[in-house]
Parts: C-alpha cells; sequence; structure tokens
C-alpha cells in the first residue's frame, strides 16, 4: 500500500529560474505557470504545483527545450484572494481555507 504524500509534499509554490530569456509563446507548454522576465537575462517561471510529479513533468519540458536550469526553489502555497492578491496558505485564517475548498 503507498503512502500518503505528507502535507509539505503537495501544493507547493515554486520559483524556478532559467538562463536566457524564454519566450513568451511557451506559456501555454507550462500550464498556469507565470513567465517573468528579469534585468538579469533570466526567466523566472512561477505558481502553485500540485505535487512532486508535476514538478518532474516541468522539469523534463524544460531539458526537452533545451534551457539551462538555474534554481528551483519551494515555498508555501500561494492561494489568490478575493481582491486578486495571493497569500500564502499559512497566512490565511482556518475559514478562508474551507470557503475555498
Amino acid at each position: 500500500m503507498k503512502e500518503q504524500p505528507h502535507e509539505t509534499e503537495q501544493n507547493m509554490y515554486y520559483l524556478i529560474r532559467i538562463k536566457e530569456h524564454l519566450d513568451a509563446t511557451w506559456q501555454s507548454w507550462f500550464d498556469d505557470l507565470s513567465i517573468q522576465h528579469e534585468e538579469t537575462g533570466t526567466t523566472l517561471l512561477s505558481g502553485n504545483i500540485p505535487d512532486q510529479p508535476a514538478l518532474y513533468g516541468i522539469m523534463l519540458k524544460l531539458s526537452q527545450i533545451g534551457v539551462t536550469l538555474l534554481s528551483v526553489e519551494a515555498e508555501e502555497l500561494h492561494i489568490p484572494a478575493k481582491d486578486g492578491v495571493s497569500q500564502s496558505f499559512a497566512a490565511q485564517s482556518n475559514e478562508e481555507r474551507k470557503e475555498q475548498q
């Protein structure tokens, strides 16, 4: 029987930095990740990724298009608030979490 993943292994917000600017036409290939060009000549892909297999899928896509991976950082889950500003899952009250389920 497969063990259930720990809560920290699911629904994390990732910041994936790659070398050079990634063209915006790749947006649909990376699902709901935001693509931001940085002044340093790098691209930042960011967004909520549901689990480790989804993260590995994104890493595979990056490898397939031949970009250089610079860094991957995980943060707490970011959830869009009603006013359009995202906040971390930990900062939400229990009532806010229940409303979103």
